[in-house]
């Protein structure tokens, strides 16, 4: 049972959400569909359907479409891969024809892209992509590097929290959550970052809270221990 449900022309691959939740992205088989939700109140009419984009088709390989994330507050980057690798492409609205347009992106990385997501600060959506040894690099403009906070390899959960010094949070198929380099937990199931905590499950069935901060380069204050 849901509060509101949308519909796409074809299988769900990923959803993404803006910052203040007012845009919905939904990457299918096909494409991409934009829904603007103006309200999250239960009263508020469902979410209406502003933007679309169809895939092209290639000639010789057809191209698979894996992850979907927010850039800034109306643009979405998704990742794909074809017989040359993983490419990111950036999709905005055009406000000369009104409709939603593959655009340049600001950046490239380095290395080979893996995954694609994104982390909040100050109100603004700053994507990011992880390489095969959990290199994180930026794909925001004139956006200071995040190889501070990269990892020891490659994790296929990430999530970096964007407070004064980000800190990335990744969890390995074996239940590894590592924070940067460091190993917190050998247990974990499933994990969210907020701007203030580390919220993670674990596999005796517990729930746990712990406060970030950086104190004297630790990541976590003493007072703060996973309980």
């Amino acid at each position: 049972m849901a509060l509101h449900e949308v519909e796409v022309p074809t299988n769900a691959i990923d959803v993404a959400f803006n910052v203040d939740a007012s845009l919905i992205a939904v990457l299918h088989q096909k494409g991409i569909s934009i829904f603007e939700w103006k309200s999250v109140a239960s009263s508020a009419p469902p979410p209406e359907l502003t933007g679309r984009v169809t895939f092209e088709k290639g000639e010789f390989f057809t191209p698979t479409y894996q992850q979907i994330s927010f850039a800034g507050t109306s643009e979405v980057l998704v990742l794909r891969k074809d017989e040359t690798g993983a490419n990111i492409n950036r999709y905005g609205f055009n406000d000369d024809t009104g409709r939603m347009e593959l655009v340049e992106p600001n950046a490239k990385p380095t290395s080979a892209i893996f995954t694609l997501s994104s982390f909040t600060k100050d109100g603004v959506a700053y994507p990011f992509v992880q390489g095969r040894k959990g290199d994180l690099h930026s794909l925001t403009f004139g956006y200071h590097s995040l190889a501070h906070c990269s990892l020891p390899m490659y994790l296929p959960w990430v999530e970096i929290s964007g407070g004064e010094d980000e800190i990335a949070f990744g969890m390995s198929t074996h239940g590894h959550l590592y924070a940067n380099s460091r190993l917190l937990v050998k247990n974990c199931t499933s994990f969210l970052v907020t701007s203030a905590h580390l919220i993670f499950t674990t596999t005796t069935h517990l729930l746990k809270f712990v406060h970030i901060t950086q104190v004297n380069g630790k990541l976590f204050n003493s007072h703060d221990k996973l309980r």
